[in-house]
């Protein structure tokens, strides 16, 4: 079920970074963010009626996305996209099938 991530949508960004939209094959859980430490640090605003996360790897990369939500939006310093873009994708997938 878990196996597969959607690369919905790309945009060159003014600063240089590339955003980058995905579709996960399941929803982030709350409980799933701690597995997600390897990533970065993560912030988690859950007193708003949709809770957000933040995932922010100093200047390779940062994530965001709603709690109980299959879509992430990530930004990625473009010398650094393939090596953190495979990186964080096979994290998820990993954390998302429960491994």
């Amino acid at each position: 079920m878990f196996n597969t991530i959607q690369e919905v949508k790309v945009k060159q960004c003014g600063d240089g970074k590339i955003k980058k939209e995905y579709l996960l094959p399941g929803p982030v859980k709350r409980e799933m963010l701690d597995s997600m430490k390897p990533a970065g640090d993560i912030y988690i605003m859950d007193y708003l009626a949709d809770p957000v996360y933040t995932i922010i790897n100093g200047t390779v990369f940062n994530m965001r996305g709603v709690i109980g939500k299959k879509k992430i939006e990530v930004w990625y310093a473009a010398d650094e996209l393939k090596q953190s873009e495979e990186f964080l994708l096979s994290l998820f997938l990993s954390v998302l099938s429960g491994e």
